[in-house]
């Protein structure tokens, strides 16, 4: 067995030492880790911002480009896959597409969510989307206009606002009044004031 040596005159780090050292450390812990949680949710809220934006500008593109080629301009209530025409993922009719036809990516699918909760197989940030109830169709039941919506998978740890968007561009949000670490309930629908 090795025997530890120590050299004539050499000192070790007194207890004192040692937990004044702990201490700062647990003091330096105490302010960083809130502030981490907090700018996660910060970067939570502008993703899901970001993906209300992207699903404004995928179904402007579907309205003013006739996507779905029926001849009249109108929008979609479907992510969809890419082999689900009349969708976002695959705007033509046919149903038969390639990814460079697709007007958004394939993790809208996985975001969205079944139901009135925000629960969904792979959240983007924290975060699920759904077709808001309240987007009108005209007449012919076709998609006159359209909402989508954005709740956090976990209130208050994933993120504290739900996001809307629908025709007018402007991206809603409201405060989530879910209790801490339920799933969000989409709560920002067409009625609710725009996010400064």
């Amino acid at each position: 067995m090795a025997t530890l040596i120590r050299k004539k005159g050499e000192k070790g780090f007194t207890l004192i030492e040692l937990l004044v050292v702990a201490a700062i450390i647990g003091i330096l812990l105490a302010i960083a880790i809130p502030n981490l949680f907090k700018a996660r949710i910060s970067s939570n809220e502008a993703s899901a911002r970001k993906m209300m934006q992207t699903l404004f500008d995928a179904e402007g593109e579907y309205f003013e480009q006739d996507m779905d080629g029926n001849g009249i301009r109108d929008y979609t209530a479907q992510i969809g896959t890419i082999v689900t025409g009349g969708s976002l993922r695959c705007p033509n009719q046919g149903g038969s597409c390639s990814e460079t036809d697709s007007l958004i990516d394939d993790t809208f699918e996985r975001a969205l969510a079944s139901g009135g909760t925000a629960n969904c197989a792979a959240p983007k940030a924290g975060y699920c989307i759904k077709y808001a109830s309240d987007a009108a169709t005209d007449a012919q039941g076709l998609q006159s206009d359209f909402g989508w919506q954005s709740s956090m998978t976990s209130a208050q740890k994933a993120g504290r606002r739900d996001f809307s968007v629908y025709p007018d561009k402007s991206i809603r949000c409201t405060l989530s009044t879910q209790p801490v670490g339920s799933a969000g309930t989409f709560e920002a629908v067409r009625a609710t004031g725009s996010c400064s």
